[in-house]
């Protein structure tokens, strides 16, 4: 098996500047107050990052907005 270190340091590096960039645990009110009820360790804090951030790079949406269009998009059938 060939090991590329320098592709795995770079995919380290990127993996780092884009968790410094975008922590949504720490920005974001909605993920903020799941992670406070549910009460969530690091790891797990870690992972809701990672999703949220490949999210956001798929659709440009925060969670905040993401729920924001879901309650959107559930007003109709509420209103049956």
């Amino acid at each position: 098996m060939i090991i590329n270190y320098k592709f795995l340091q770079s995919q380290k590096e990127n993996t780092q500047d884009c968790e410094k960039i975008i922590k949504f645990s720490e920005t974001n009110i909605k993920l903020m107050q799941l992670i406070q009820r549910r009460n969530l360790g690091k790891a797990s804090i870690r992972k809701y990052n990672i999703v949220f951030r490949e999210v956001y790079k798929l659709i440009g949406k925060t969670p905040s907005q993401l729920i924001a269009e879901a309650k959107k998009e559930e007003q109709p059938f509420t209103n049956e």
